[in-house]
């Protein structure tokens, strides 16, 4: 009967396991901060605009004041 015989090194392989989990935290943690900036980028984005969009509201609501005073 034919047998395969392998070696492994409990230490080592704890190491690598741990090394492993690491980088895939590393790279997790990376890829949400930079979606969490994108996010607030983006909000930032969306009050600016919802502001302009204010303003002329009010700038409409001005001249329809002053026309229909004339």
């Amino acid at each position: 009967m034919l047998a395969i015989v392998v070696k492994v090194n409990i230490f080592l392989l704890a190491v690598l396991f741990f090394l492993a989990f690491a980088l895939g935290y590393m790279m997790r943690s990376a890829f949400i901060k930079k979606c969490r900036n994108r996010i607030l980028e983006l909000e930032k984005e969306m009050m600016r605009d919802n502001a302009r969009i204010l303003e002329l509201e009010k700038e409409k609501v001005e001249l329809l004041k002053s026309k229909t005073k004339l």
